[in-house]
């Protein structure tokens, strides 16, 4: 796997637990309850992201140039016959 890619899925697994402390307090509820739950998270995050707004530039900065030659190299990618920065398989 190259670098830079997730080997395992912990990023879910985090966002799962961060839930569960919030929101479950780790308790199993009944289904209307759970159907609630779901409300209150769906519009926490809604709001949450109403205020961040979304990057509209972004630095390309040497060592995300040199990440990026390296990956077009890479074999991963080779194989599998990816188009990275205008090189074509």
């Amino acid at each position: 796997m190259p670098a830079g890619f997730s080997h395992t899925n912990n990023g879910v697994e985090a966002f799962n637990s961060a839930i569960k402390v919030k929101y479950s307090n780790w308790e199993r509820f009944r289904f209307e309850e759970f159907i609630n739950m779901l409300k209150e998270i769906i519009l926490d995050y809604s709001q949450k992201t109403l205020h961040t707004p979304f990057t509209s530039t972004f630095t390309i900065n040497e060592n995300l140039w040199q990440r990026a030659a390296a990956m077009i190299d890479d074999s991963f990618f080779a194989r599998r016959g990816r188009i990275l920065l205008g090189k074509a398989k």
